[in-house]
């Protein structure tokens, strides 16, 4: 079985961090960016089983930058975060190809949930 990894990509990565710390993803490896460059290189390098990411910039569309991540790595499930306000946005993503929504709001109920259903169900395999 290969190594589940976790690329999180986020300006606000330490609070993500802090919410996936829980037994029930012990032994997944988490790569933690909180600057664009950093993670970019990093999916360049790895292989990762799942993204989560959070736009950087306001000016960039979230259809582009989902595109954006997923040049980098075509076949990883992306969980993209937005926030309560960015509603709109949701349509940009899925067409842009996330795989899965979570609101900033709601993220410390939805985001170990959501991880363990990509990681430990085998959900993204076939993608």
């Amino acid at each position: 079985m290969t190594a589940r990894r976790v690329l999180i990509l986020s300006p606000h990565a330490n609070r993500i961090e802090n919410t996936v710390r829980v037994p029930s993803l012990k032994g997944v490896h988490f790569s933690i960016f909180s600057d664009w460059r950093g993670g970019a290189e990093a999916l360049r390098k790895e292989n990762f089983s799942v993204i989560v990411a959070r736009k950087f910039s306001k000016e960039q569309g979230t259809q582009a930058y989902v595109a954006d991540l997923l040049a980098l790595a075509p076949k990883t499930s992306l969980i993209l975060i937005l926030g309560e306000k960015d509603g709109p946005s949701v349509l940009e993503a899925l067409k842009g190809g996330a795989s899965e929504i979570l609101f900033e709001e709601s993220l410390v109920a939805t985001l170990v949930p959501c991880l363990e259903k990509y990681l430990l169900s085998g959900h993204g395999l076939l993608r």
